[in-house]
């Protein structure tokens, strides 16, 4: 999934949430949980942490391996402060762990690009490059398959 298309996911479940609590029924009105509009609330700031690097981030796409090292100087520190924004928000309680694991995830994609910008610059094999930027991929991958299966916004580099 594209970083914008997570953004859509993002504002789209924060849209079935909104939409959820209103009544199809004239005569019958729902009201907004305390807990339905803490997820929303937390969906739509995380949403716009995402949006800002976003902005930063999509226009960058490697085609060759010899330019992904240059994409990760940007890509590292977008993606840190990323993160520095993402650590302000406090999540619902019952999102916090699967929240977690997600920065923990990012954390972990923003070390391998900067590995793959080290190995990039002293010149390491191509094998051993490649063998980096396959780690960043599944753990992207792995980010996309959290945030699926517990329908929430994903923030990836």
């Amino acid at each position: 999934m594209s970083r914008s298309a997570v953004l859509v996911v993002c504002v789209s479940l924060a849209a079935v949430l909104a939409l959820s609590a209103c009544g199809s029924d004239a005569k019958k009105t729902k009201t907004v949980t305390p807990q339905q509009a803490a997820i929303l609330t937390f969906y739509l700031k995380a949403s716009n942490v995402c949006a800002e690097t976003n902005k930063i981030t999509d226009p960058l796409k490697p085609k060759r391996l010899s330019d992904i090292g240059k994409a990760a100087g940007t890509l590292a520190p977008a993606g840190s402060a990323q993160i520095v924004a993402l650590r302000t928000l406090t999540p619902p309680a019952n999102l916090r762990d699967g929240w977690l694991r997600m920065l923990q995830l990012l954390q972990g994609q923003v070390d391998l690009l900067r590995d793959v910008q080290t190995a990039q610059a002293q010149h390491k094999p191509k094998a051993q490059v490649l063998t980096i930027v396959k780690a960043l991929n599944d753990s992207t991958i792995q980010g996309e398959q959290l945030a699926q299966a517990l329908r929430r916004p994903t923030c990836g580099t």
